[in-house]
């Protein structure tokens, strides 16, 4: 009897052994094998850092309606861009691909096309002789004064043939400024529009026109000029402007960077057929709006 009771415990320790081993192999076939991708759990979701900075994707409504209700009831032809540099970056713009006079404004982009080219080939520099003076002497006045004696001969470092395709390439499609025929006497009009004057301010305020010490230049220059009758006229007192005019017949232009002190800006106003008040009007509304006030 006793030696019954001894297998009978014997027994049921090798049973519950075995079920023992049991559990256990069935526990390692289930667990994830970590060499297969597949077996194993995601890991935990990271928060990406979101960018709380806002760009607008689309003109301005509000200040869009501002520039056509001060212009469209007004004798002449409009063309106006706005674009903010800081903040929102709003812009706006009314009939800015109207292709208008450039009057002086080409002086712009005659400047750019010709520092581009010092910068590219280092076939000459801002000291290099030119016309009773050097180029950078020329560039002053007509930036300063908006001299036309040397336009011509600093256009020649470029080759004026060359400028309207150059210009095109670079994004001012709608630009052109070569009207000269082959003894220098002038041929047509030179013609821009506020979308094209606009890009090239943008770029000169962002560094991505030119160098840094021909952007220095352009701007600085700028800043001296003298008429200030039409963007600076519709500033407060002691608003910084870096801006270039241009006015013959009924032209009257003026495409500029403005240094508020909430909003940095470029604005354009082309006009055919209006005043320098009336621009000067357009100025100070635009300005108020980007200010808030």
């Amino acid at each position: 009897m006793l030696k019954q009771k001894k297998w009978l415990t014997l027994a049921v320790i090798t049973f519950i052994g075995l079920s023992v081993l049991a559990v256990a192999l069935l526990l390692v076939n289930r667990a994830p094998d970590p060499r297969h991708e597949s077996n194993q759990s995601p890991p935990p979701a990271v928060s990406e850092p979101q960018n709380t900075t806002q760009f607008t994707a689309e003109p301005d409504k509000a200040l869009e309606a501002l520039l056509a209700s001060q212009v469209v009831d007004r004798p002449g032809k409009y063309g106006i861009y706005v674009q903010e540099l800081n903040g929102d970056k709003r812009f706006a713009g009314y009939q800015a691909n109207e292709k208008i006079i450039a009057a002086s404004t080409f002086k712009l982009f005659l400047i750019y096309a010709v520092l581009e080219k010092a910068e590219k080939t280092g076939s000459f520099n801002l000291s290099t002789p030119l016309a009773g003076g050097t180029v950078l002497s020329c560039i002053e006045s007509l930036l300063v004064i908006s001299s036309d004696a040397c336009a011509f001969v600093l256009g020649k470092l470029v080759g004026w043939s060359a400028l309207n395709s150059r210009l095109h390439e670079a994004g001012f499609t709608n630009t052109n400024i070569n009207n000269y025929t082959e003894t220098g006497d002038t041929s047509g009009d030179k013609y821009t529009t506020a979308y094209d004057e606009a890009l090239l301010l943008d770029r000169l305020a962002n560094g991505t026109l030119l160098n840094q010490e021909h952007t220095e230049v352009m701007t600085g220059f700028m800043k001296r000029q003298i008429h200030r009758q039409r963007i600076a006229g519709g500033l407060p007192k002691g608003v910084e402007v870096a801006s270039k005019p241009g006015f013959i017949y009924e032209i009257e232009n003026d495409s500029g960077i403005v240094y508020g002190p909430k909003s940095t800006y470029v604005v354009v106003l082309l006009s055919d057929g209006s005043e320098p008040a009336v621009l000067a009007e357009l100025s100070a509304s635009i300005y108020k709006y980007l200010h808030g006030l």
